[in-house]
């Protein structure tokens, strides 16, 4: 058993590193660990890892668990039908330039894109 397991599998953050981060670092929130390590940042956007950083964290600042504020989630940059990847003859409305298909609950309908520029901004 090592005594550094990892504790997000999808982007291979160890408990050395988030205690690091808590203690060297002056983490106090869950996003705020979220940010340093990017644990809970992966594929499953941190439901497999969520619950350990939580109680990582409590036990750390001495808290309860409920009293930490969740971390913030926020949707795909874009979403793209496969169509507008691959090409197709469907009745789906083509991607244009400056444009991106946003997640919308009945139907993706294109949207000017709305990310603001700055330097953590990616295209």
């Amino acid at each position: 058993m090592t005594d550094n397991p990892i504790i997000c599998r999808c982007e291979g953050v160890r408990l050395r590193q988030i205690r690091d981060i808590i203690t060297n670092w002056d983490a106090r929130t869950l996003h705020e660990v979220k940010i340093m390590t990017r644990a809970g940042q992966g594929v499953c956007q941190g439901r497999t890892c969520g619950a350990l950083l939580s109680l990582i964290l409590a036990q750390a600042l001495s808290v309860a668990e409920e009293t930490l504020v969740p971390p913030r989630s926020r949707f795909p940059v874009r979403l793209v039908p496969v169509e507008a990847i691959m090409g197709s003859d469907s009745t789906s409305p083509a991607l244009n330039p400056g444009e991106s298909y946003l997640p919308v609950y009945s139907n993706a309908i294109p949207q000017k894109d709305t990310q603001p520029e700055g330097p953590h901004h990616v295209r």
